[in-house]
């Protein structure tokens, strides 16, 4: 009788692990280094047999999703240019790197249900940014306990990692750009959001 035809029975006939057999498959760079002949040897048995291989397969045996969650923190759906633009060129950049992005909604159902921790242990994603955290956002310290990569984009809170502009240079640049115009009677419209609105309204 035939073996199945699956990751273990090329890994068997490539003379290499299973693991090794995926991380040749998914095409991404690893910090664990494959000789040239071994990924030839993977390449040309699945090649001889027409393996192709499950996605679900792939992320069990490299233990990696090859996806990246984009979380926007608030769960209300409006139109957000910003949020746009900001999710594009993420989704850009990770697929330059071999990632695709899944978008998530923060909403009371999402973190009620743990599902911020919950999509890491499916092994669904390998990261997650958040666009748009606040202070009031509990569910940032859990996934800093439970020890998950994940980043802040956009807004800096408490000591969590995050990725954001300088805000208060940036308001001072615009806000003296208005007195050098002759402006004497100049009003911030600003979101109340963490540390950005502090760091606005310090260099308004």
């Amino acid at each position: 009788m035939n073996k199945p035809l699956n990751i273990r029975r090329i890994a068997e006939l490539a003379k290499c692990s299973p693991s090794t057999v995926s991380r040749v498959l998914s095409g991404r760079k690893t910090n664990i280094p494959i000789s040239e002949e071994t990924r030839q040897r993977v390449l040309e048995v699945c090649h001889k047999l027409d393996y192709q291989p499950s996605i679900h397969a792939l992320r069990f045996f490299s233990r990696q999703a090859g996806v990246i969650g984009f979380l926007k923190a608030s769960g209300e759906m409006r139109d957000d240019d910003n949020l746009s633009k900001s999710l594009f060129a993420v989704c850009r950049e990770l697929l330059s790197r071999g990632y695709r992005t899944l978008p998530l909604l923060g909403s009371a159902e999402f973190v009620e249900t743990k599902e911020h921790l919950n999509l890491f242990k499916r092994n669904e994603i390998d990261g997650l940014i958040v666009w748009g955290a606040r202070e009031e956002h509990t569910f940032l310290d859990e996934l800093a306990e439970a020890g998950f990569p994940y980043l802040l984009l956009t807004n800096r809170v408490g000591a969590h990692p995050a990725v954001y502009a300088e805000q208060k240079e940036i308001l001072r640049t615009l806000t003296q750009s208005c007195i050098d115009r002759g402006a004497r009677r100049i009003a911030g419209i600003m979101s109340r959001n963490g540390d950005s609105y502090r760091q606005r309204l310090a260099g308004f």
